[in-house]
């Protein structure tokens, strides 16, 4: 039996700025529930919801945050979006020191 190809959709999220993150993680990992690995995705993907309503947002439940998220069989993206204006150049190189080596040696994104 061939396979069907079916194309890849993102699953878009929109909500409030809050630290009340317990429903929207239920919601995001709904589809992986029962991995080895949801207790770690977990814990991790609530550290990046709350460092973008701390940081980004600076805890500011008038502005939003959104998340993306794509999962195939062999794979799972979040794309996690806040209000902040981000970092500045020199304060992305210092979280990356791996820059600083020769291209050949490393990638840091």
């Amino acid at each position: 039996m061939a396979s069907r190809w079916m194309p890849l959709r993102w699953a878009d999220f929109i909500t409030p700025s809050t630290l009340h993150l317990a429903p929207l993680l239920e919601l995001l990992l709904e589809p992986i529930n029962g991995t080895a690995q949801l207790g770690t995705l977990q814990l991790g993907l609530q550290e990046v919801l709350v460092n973008a309503v701390r940081h980004g947002n600076g805890n500011d439940p008038r502005k939003c945050l959104r998340v993306r998220r794509i999962l195939t069989p062999r794979w799972l993206v979040f794309q996690v979006q806040d209000e902040g204006s981000g970092l500045p150049p020199q304060g992305r190189a210092a979280l990356c020191p791996m820059r600083r080596m020769p291209a050949a040696a490393a990638v840091c994104f």
